[in-house]
């Protein structure tokens, strides 16, 4: 049963100690305290029921819920008690992993009981579909990995990275474009833009078809790789010509701020002026 279904003292008992046995059997022993933890909170949540006597939350603060809290001192008081367990029973290389949602949740709920829009603290400017250059992509991309990093264990990370990977390339496909018409080069290295290239590797693929399947892997896999370089090579260009683009708007910028500086007063009482006096 659960200690929920307890009614006396002796069954919430007889509960606790069937639940102990089983983590002893099951968990090895460097890691039983981990798992004892949420039992014991719900013991004595329950034994706190049967009794009539006033629930400690500093005790039972992992089955409570923010949403609960009707003060910022009641608030207060859950995080406090639920990080102290969590520092007490999870392991220092995971802390961080657990402890995260819990502010998350403590933020959220504090701007409720202020009664003022919860902000989280990183809020991602657009998303993929709403990026209209490839730099705004790339942002996006490495603002999604950073937060994903910072959170996730590592040994999670690359399965967790590929759903923002897919969504980066369908929207980089969006954004490059399709191909020009007419008839394609013949070498990847004659294409002169993503879309072309593109387009070149899937010709080339359905043409691999007509080639039997025990001598198709070394043609296909020399596709791959021309695609791959000349992706690479033509992504790089793309990026350049963006960077040349987006200099000169930036060098304009420090040029008008520069001039509408120029006759600001110095912290030192002179004034700046656009003539210099040669008989100085």
């Amino acid at each position: 049963g659960s200690a929920a279904g307890c009614n006396t003292t002796a069954e919430l008992r007889a509960w606790r100690a069937g639940e102990k046995a089983q983590i002893e059997q099951t968990v090895p022993l460097a890691y039983q305290h981990y798992a004892e933890a949420p039992m014991e909170a719900e013991y004595r949540q329950n034994l706190a029921r049967i009794t009539g006597e006033p629930q400690d939350l500093a005790a039972t603060a992992v089955v409570y819920s923010p949403a609960d809290c009707n003060t910022t001192e009641q608030l207060k008081q859950w995080r406090n008690a639920t990080e102290g367990q969590i520092k007490s029973y999870t392991p220092a290389a995971y802390r961080k992993y657990a402890l995260a949602p819990i502010e998350k949740d403590y933020k959220r709920n504090l701007a409720r009981l202020e009664n003022r829009t919860y902000m989280p603290d990183v809020v991602a400017g657009i998303t993929a579909e709403q990026c209209n250059t490839t730099a705004e992509l790339r942002a996006w991309r490495k603002e999604q990995e950073a937060q994903l990093k910072a959170w996730v264990p590592k040994s999670f990370q690359k399965m967790a990275l590929q759903p923002i990977e897919a969504e980066y390339e369908k929207n980089l496909d969006r954004l490059e474009g399709e191909a020009p018409e007419g008839p394609l080069p013949y070498a990847a290295a004659e294409c002169t833009s993503v879309p072309q290239l593109k387009a070149w590797y899937k010709q080339q693929l359905q043409q691999m078809q007509y080639i039997p399947e025990p001598w198709r892997k070394m043609p296909e896999d020399r596709v791959k790789e021309d695609y791959k370089t000349n992706l690479a090579r033509l992504r790089a260009e793309d990026a350049a010509s963006e960077n040349a683009t987006e200099a000169p708007r930036a060098s304009g910028d420090t040029s008008e701020a520069g001039a509408a500086e120029g006759g600001e007063s110095h912290g030192d009482g002179s004034k700046s002026d656009d003539s210099h006096s040669d008989g100085s």
